[in-house]
């Protein structure tokens, strides 16, 4: 097996890792998208939307804690199907990744046109290019994340956009936060597997042969 990156992220609230990189991680997930959602205030900061600026102090926090990588995974696209998601073609704001690039924080950006979920369940060539040429070039981006805890079926899309991103700029990092062990054989699609441990191996592997990620992410 070649040699990957592997960045492990423990999952207690935040997800906080250290890789080879030399970045250390804090991973959110979601980063304040929407205020009015109360119900939702465990999962992100409250007070640090960055689509009106006032997340600074946070990000200052976070770097005098020697954070210097965040990996976002709602932002740009919501909780709901009745908050729209932030297409590039679009022009989102790019201020938060200007902030965070002000303080030399990175950031594994998570938005519509890169990535799979209820707004793009599969491959869209049109808007992933648009995405990589809208944030591709920023100098605070280090990477896209395209899906969170994939299954077998979705390494096919996944590949697509990992393809795209590696032929634009093969030192972004193509992310994927893989499912954790515990997920089980038939979760993960490998139900006749002789055991969840070999289910694992299988998918990691098929993980890394179907896509060809330049990093490795497990819960």
């Amino acid at each position: 097996m070649k040699r990957y990156l592997i960045l492990l992220i423990l999952l207690i609230g935040y997800k906080v890792s250290y890789c080879q990189l030399n970045h250390f991680l804090i991973g959110i997930y979601s980063y304040d998208y929407d205020t009015s959602l109360t119900n939702h205030l465990g999962y992100f900061p409250s007070g640090t939307d960055p689509f009106v600026g006032n997340d600074i102090e946070f990000l200052r926090q976070l770097k005098n804690s020697n954070f210097n990588c965040i990996q976002i995974e709602k932002q740009l696209i919501g909780f709901y199907t009745s908050q729209p998601p932030r297409y590039a073609i679009d022009n989102p704001s790019k201020a938060f990744l200007d902030r965070a690039d002000s303080l030399n924080i990175k950031i594994i950006l998570t938005c519509p046109d890169l990535s799979i979920g209820w707004y793009s369940p599969s491959y869209n060539s049109v808007n992933s290019i648009n995405g990589l040429n809208y944030y591709g070039t920023h100098s605070a981006l280090l990477g896209f994340s395209v899906k969170d805890e994939p299954k077998k079926n979705n390494f096919k899309d996944i590949n697509l956009y990992f393809s795209d991103i590696n032929n634009f700029d093969s030192t972004i990092l193509r992310f994927s936060n893989l499912l954790p062990i515990y997920a089980g054989k038939n979760a993960l699609g490998y139900s006749s597997a002789t055991s969840d441990i070999q289910a694992y191996e299988l998918y990691i592997q098929d993980f890394i042969d179907s896509c060809g990620p330049n990093i490795l992410s497990f819960d």
